[in-house]
Protein backbone atom coordinates (compact mmCIF):
# COMPACT_ATOMS: atom_id res chain seq x y z
CA UNK A 1 0.00 0.00 0.00
CA UNK A 2 1.38 3.44 -0.93
CA UNK A 3 2.50 5.77 1.84
CA UNK A 4 0.62 8.62 0.16
CA UNK A 5 -2.68 7.75 -1.40
CA UNK A 6 -4.10 11.26 -1.61
CA UNK A 7 -3.02 14.53 -3.11
CA UNK A 8 -3.49 16.21 0.26
CA UNK A 9 -0.96 13.89 1.93
CA UNK A 10 1.65 14.64 -0.73
CA UNK A 11 1.08 18.40 -0.54
CA UNK A 12 1.37 18.38 3.27
CA UNK A 13 4.66 16.47 3.09
CA UNK A 14 6.06 18.79 0.41
CA UNK A 15 4.93 21.89 2.31
CA UNK A 16 6.57 20.63 5.48
CA UNK A 17 9.80 19.97 3.58
CA UNK A 18 9.91 23.35 1.81
CA UNK A 19 9.04 25.25 4.99
CA UNK A 20 12.67 24.75 6.08
CA UNK A 21 13.89 26.80 3.12
CA UNK A 22 11.22 29.34 2.16
CA UNK A 23 8.84 31.30 4.34
CA UNK A 24 6.83 32.49 1.34
CA UNK A 25 5.34 29.90 -0.98
CA UNK A 26 2.16 29.23 -2.91
CA UNK A 27 1.11 25.86 -4.22
CA UNK A 28 1.23 25.90 -8.00
CA UNK A 29 0.28 22.33 -8.89
CA UNK A 30 0.58 18.74 -7.79
CA UNK A 31 0.26 15.50 -9.71
CA UNK A 32 1.14 11.83 -9.53
CA UNK A 33 3.39 10.44 -12.25
CA UNK A 34 5.43 7.25 -12.55
CA UNK A 35 5.07 6.23 -8.91
CA UNK A 36 5.87 9.64 -7.46
CA UNK A 37 4.09 12.81 -6.47
CA UNK A 38 5.40 16.00 -8.07
CA UNK A 39 4.49 19.09 -6.09
CA UNK A 40 5.32 22.57 -7.37
CA UNK A 41 5.40 25.76 -5.36
CA UNK A 42 5.90 29.33 -6.51
CA UNK A 43 8.43 30.89 -4.12
CA UNK A 44 8.80 34.17 -6.02
CA UNK A 45 7.55 37.33 -4.40
CA UNK A 46 7.86 39.60 -7.46
CA UNK A 47 8.26 37.16 -10.33
CA UNK A 48 7.46 33.44 -10.51
CA UNK A 49 10.18 31.11 -9.22
CA UNK A 50 9.17 27.47 -9.22
CA UNK A 51 10.41 24.80 -6.82
CA UNK A 52 9.55 21.15 -7.52
CA UNK A 53 9.54 18.45 -4.86
CA UNK A 54 9.35 14.79 -5.85
CA UNK A 55 8.00 12.37 -3.25
CA UNK A 56 8.12 8.60 -3.65
CA UNK A 57 4.57 7.29 -3.52
CA UNK A 58 5.49 4.04 -1.75
CA UNK A 59 7.90 5.33 0.91
CA UNK A 60 6.66 8.90 1.36
CA UNK A 61 10.25 10.19 1.21
CA UNK A 62 11.43 13.25 -0.69
CA UNK A 63 13.59 11.86 -3.48
CA UNK A 64 14.30 15.03 -5.45
CA UNK A 65 14.23 18.77 -4.90
CA UNK A 66 14.62 21.16 -7.83
CA UNK A 67 15.02 24.85 -7.01
CA UNK A 68 15.55 27.81 -9.34
CA UNK A 69 19.13 28.81 -10.06
CA UNK A 70 19.79 31.98 -8.11
CA UNK A 71 23.22 32.51 -9.68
Amino acid sequence: MPAFETLEDAVKKADSFIDKYYAFRRLRKAKKRDGAWLVEFNIGVVKPEIVTIKIDEKTGKVVDYIAPDNG
